[in-house]
Formats: structure tokens, sequence, C-alpha cells
């Protein structure tokens, strides 16, 4: 679950990451890894395949010296052969009286320093079977003055091979005693009549890892059979600890190679034992020293990899803004174009994809001011068409309740009253219909509803009276015709004709901010705001009224046509109290030159 939430996170940052931190984080992490998974590789590889080379140099540079310790016996036993030949050898041991004259004794010493002459031996010695010494080459050391019984017997067991020996009693120490033994066989007997012992030189024997050619990484350590250090003459305390496990391994189960641990260090190990000459060679490589120039060649790579990523950061930071530029500068373009800008064009002549995209937004904004003109004019349309028809629906309203008026006079015989009733309703009618506008002055307005007034102060005498208070810097604005008719209209007709008191109407006007309010205010008869006369819409703001009160709704529609639908009428009423009811419209000062949506009603 938190892997995953994890996950989730890291999708989303990626996601909103702008274009050029995400060319940048990509190209960064894609070299890191490649530069991971190359060292990975490599490391591996490297050292599987260091550890095999040094494992197959191991392996011939011990051949080189099983052959090395061939030659050299096969060397001294050519020598050591040539004293069955000797007579005067053959005279010296079988003479046990001792006996000799010196003829016979200088040319048994002749023949040893002919084998001595070896580069390898350091003295040659002459034994009777019975283990005394007749002769030795001159040396700096007198010979031991024996031979040990079991050397004799061993000796003789096998005439024909020499027979290599660790003649230092100590074990699992340092010798330099390695000698090679031989039996003096007699030609007429074919039996052996004494034994010829080859001291090896220690120093001389120091030679083979000139013969091997043995690299630094590894060591060559020989022991003897006994235990003991044969080479080298210095040692390193660990790797001589890791030999001794593994001639003493050998020892015990016959194999001593492989990987051995010891203070925490690997080794790797080959050994090959030399049971004919009595020795046992082993080849030891600390792992350490093999991947040495592996790390080293590691660091290298991990030092060029972090130039390579310094490099990758540059090269794809300058590549993430060639690229990320176009795109940047389209998407602050269709920024501006989002925020209502939409005369603004990219103008982009690229033939990549940015120009292809580029120019299909020109186009679409071309066609989208297309669109916006097709709509505003056949919204300017649908606006005349409804501002005619309300202005159709008023005027015969109007003239409908004036003519009721007037019948109503001539019933009652009232002539003089039906003569200024109807002289008023033609000054009235001038003024509606003198040049057809439908947006004009304020006090234009003004002018028609005190006529309008006078026509029904002709037919209620004595019900009502009125007065108009419309300030003089209000009277230049702009209002819809026939906005104030109406309203007195219903103040007159459902307002105060019901109640039996005086009645009052007053048009006042007033300035609110940057809006003009024109109240029209009775004291009639009123009606609770819950009425079903009048409801308020929710969604559009629309007033609603009863089909008496026909005229508000008018009035209050041509506003919002006109103006917008944040202006209009509001009512506030109160039954047997009043009805007080304002128009909103803004403070626009009248222009003569001005889109009128009126018709010619004569």
């Amino acid at each position: 679950m938190l892997l995953q939430t994890g996950w989730k996170s890291a999708q989303h940052f990626f996601q909103n990451l702008k274009i050029r931190p995400k060319i940048q984080l990509f190209g960064t992490a894609l070299t890191v890894l490649l530069c991971l998974i190359f060292l990975s590789f490599y490391s591996s590889v490297a050292a599987r395949t260091t550890v095999e080379r040094a494992t197959r140099n191991a392996e011939e540079n011990l051949t080189r010296i099983q052959l090395y310790f061939q030659h050299l016996n096969t060397e001294i036993a050519g020598r050591l052969s040539h004293l069955d030949t000797s007579i005067s050898l053959r005279q010296m041991l079988e003479d046990q009286n001792g006996t000799q004259d010196s003829g016979t004794v200088w040319s048994v010493d002749g023949l040893l320093a002919d084998i001595q002459s070896l580069a390898c031996l350091e003295r040659v010695e002459l034994y009777t079977l019975d283990g005394v010494c007749l002769a030795a080459t001159r040396t700096t050391e007198e010979p031991d003055g024996g031979l040990k019984p079991e050397v004799q017997a061993e000796v003789c067991a096998s005439p024909a091979d020499n027979l290599w020996r660790d003649d230092s009693d100590a074990r699992n120490s340092r010798t330099d005693g390695i000698s090679v033994y031989r039996a003096v066989v007699s030609r007429e007997t074919g039996m052996p009549i004494g034994v010829t012992r080859a001291v090896l030189d220690g120093a001389a024997l120091a030679d083979i890892y000139n013969y091997v050619g043995f690299n630094l990484s590894s060591e060559l350590y020989i022991f003897t059979m006994s235990g003991n250090l044969l080479l080298p003459k210095e040692t390193t305390p660990s790797i001589l600890r890791v030999g001794r496990d593994s001639f003493e391994t050998y020892l015990d189960t016959g194999e001593g190679e492989g990987r051995y641990w010891f203070q925490n260090e690997a080794y790797c190990v080959q050994s090959l034992p030399l049971p004919e000459y009595g020795l046992y060679a082993v080849s030891i490589a600390p792992y350490s020293s093999l991947l040495q120039d592996i790390r080293l060649l590691q660091m290298t790579i991990l030092s060029l990899g972090l130039l390579c990523v310094a490099a990758e950061l540059v090269f794809f930071f300058f590549m993430g803004c060639a690229v990320s530029r176009p795109i940047v500068e389209l998407t602050r373009q269709v920024e501006r174009i989002r925020s209502g800008n939409l005369s603004l064009r990219i103008q982009n002549s690229d033939r990549s994809e940015i120009g292809i995209l580029a120019g299909s937004i020109d186009n679409m904004l071309d066609r989208i001011e297309a669109l916006m003109q097709e709509v505003a004019e056949a919204e300017r349309q649908k606006r005349t068409l409804e501002l005619r028809s309300l202005q159709t629906q008023i005027t015969p309203h109007f003239l409908y309740n004036s003519l009721d008026n007037l019948s109503a006079l001539a019933q009652i015989g009232d002539m003089e009253g039906a003569y200024g009733m109807a002289h008023a309703l033609g000054e009235f009618y001038r003024s509606v219909l003198s040049d057809g506008r439908s947006i004009i002055r304020l006090r234009e307005e003004i002018d028609i509803i005190d006529s309008y007034l006078r026509v029904q102060s002709q037919r209620y005498r004595d019900r009502f009276d009125y007065q108009i208070d419309i300030p003089p810097e209000l009277e230049q604005i702009q209002i819809v015709k026939l906005t104030i008719q109406p309203l007195v209209e219903n103040a007159i007709y459902h307002g105060i004709r019901n109640v039996r008191r005086m009645g009052h109407i007053r048009i006042t006007g007033r300035l609110e901010e940057e809006q003009v309010i024109l109240a029209v205010e009775d004291n009639g008869k009123g009606f609770p705001q819950e009425s079903d006369r009048l409801t308020q819409s929710g969604e559009k703001g629309d007033l609603i009224f009863h089909r008496k009160g026909f005229g508000m709704f008018n009035a209050d529609q041509r506003i919002k046509l006109y103006f917008g639908s944040d202006y209009g009428l509001r009512v506030h009423s109160e039954r047997d109290v009043g009805t007080c009811v304002e128009i909103c419209l803004p403070r626009k000062p009248y222009e003569e030159a001005q889109d009128d949506f009126s018709f010619n009603c004569r």
C-alpha cells in the first residue's frame, strides 16, 4: 500500500512538472541509470574475468614449476648416474678397510666436484651402505658424518630413481636442507654398493621465480611434505597462514585450492602437490590485489560517468530550453487568449509541430471571432424584434385604458372632462409618437408622465394628487420610453382606486453610486409580498406579474433587454399601506447617435 501511494505521488509530481524540467530530469535519470547499469555489469564481468584469468595464470605458473623440478631432477639424475661407471668409485666402495690409495681418492673427489658444478647444488657426498661418508666436495660445511638408515633403505628400494628429501628435523618451520639421494649400482651384480647425496643450494632454488615469471598480484609458496617452508625467503604472515591452511587441507582431504578467508580478506588459492619431489607448491593471490586494477578502472569510469552526467545536464538544459521555448511561448499566448484577448494571433511560421499547432489555433480564433460576430448580430436582431414586440404591446394597452376612461366620462355626461381628457390624450400621443425613438431623455419621459397624469386626473377628480420630484442633474440620462407610465397606471388602477381615502402618487429620483433609482410610490391598497400577484424568479431575476400588471412586466423586460439583466424593477409593498416600485437604471448620459431598437409607430 505504501509503495503504491509513493508511486502515485511520483506520477503526480512528474505529470505536474513543466516540459523543461521533465526533459532535464529524464535525461539525468537516464544517464545515471545507464552509468549504474554499466558499472554493475562491468564490475561483475570484470571481476569474474579477472579471477578466471588469475586462476589460469596460476595454473600455468604451477605447471612451469612442475616442469622446472622435472628438468632439475633429470639434470641431477644424469650427473649422479655417471658414478655407476667410475671404476675408482666402485673400488673405494668395495674396499671396506679404507685402504684406498691416493689416486683413487683424487679421482673420486674430481668426479664429485664435477657433479657439484651444477648451479643448483651446494655440495655432493658419497656414503657406503653402512652410512659412512667416504668422500665429499670441499665446502665450508663439514659432512654430517652419517646416513640415516631409513633414507638408505628407501634409496636402495628404488636404486634407479632420485629420492628428494627434507633433511631438517623440524616441523612446520623453515628449511634449506633439501637433498637428492641416489644409489650407486654395481655393474657386475646390479646391486647398490653406495649412496650419493646432492644437497640443493637454497639460494639457487630462488631462481625458480625468474624461470616461472610470477606476476606481482600473486605469490608462490613451496612447502616440503614435512610442513617446512622452502620458498620464499621473505614472507607475509597472512599469506603464509593461508598457504599453511591450504597445505593442511591437502593433507586432510587431498584438496587445497579455492577461496580462503583470513582476517576478513579473501584469497584465491591454486595448489600443485609434487609428491615425487616431496614438495607442495601453492599460488596465493589476495582478491584485493586482483581487483585493484578493476577498482581503479571503476573509479575512472565513475569519474567519466559523473562528467557525462554533468555534460548531460548542460546538454539537456539547453535542449530543454530549445524544445520548451516555443511550447512555453505558445502556452503563454494561449493563456492570454483564455483571459479574453480573442484578437491576439500567435503567427508562428515554423514548419514544426508547434508551428502547425499555432496555425491551427489562429484559424480557430478567426472562426471563433466570425461566429461571435454572427452570434452578436443574431442577438442584436433578436433584441430588436423583442423590443419592437414589447413596444407594440404597451401602446395599444395604454390606448385601451384611455378610451375606457373617455367612455366612462361620456356616460356620466362630463363633456368638458371628456374634452380635456381627449386633448391631454392627444398631447400624450404626440409626445410618444413624435419621432419614433425608444430611448429618450428622462426629462422627456417626465413630460409624457405629466401628460398621462393630467389625462387620468380628468377621470378621477378629487380622488388623488401627484408629485414629480426629479433632480435636474438626472434629467439628461437615458431611459426606455414609456417605462414610468405603466407603473403610474398600476398605482392608479390597482392601488388608490380601491381605497376610500385621498390617494397620493409621488415620483422621485436619486443617485446611488453609478445607478439611478427612480421610484413610483402610492398609498393605495398594497399587497403582501407572498401574494401571487408578484414573485421573484431565483434564476433570472425577472419580475412575473399578474395579468392585470402586464405593463410592469413589459417595462421590466424592456429595461433588461436594453441595459442588461443587472437592471430592472424592484417592488416593495405592504397591504393597506401602499406600494413602491423602484426602477434601476445605469447612469448613462443621453446621446443623439445611438443603437436605437425603435420603429416608427405612426
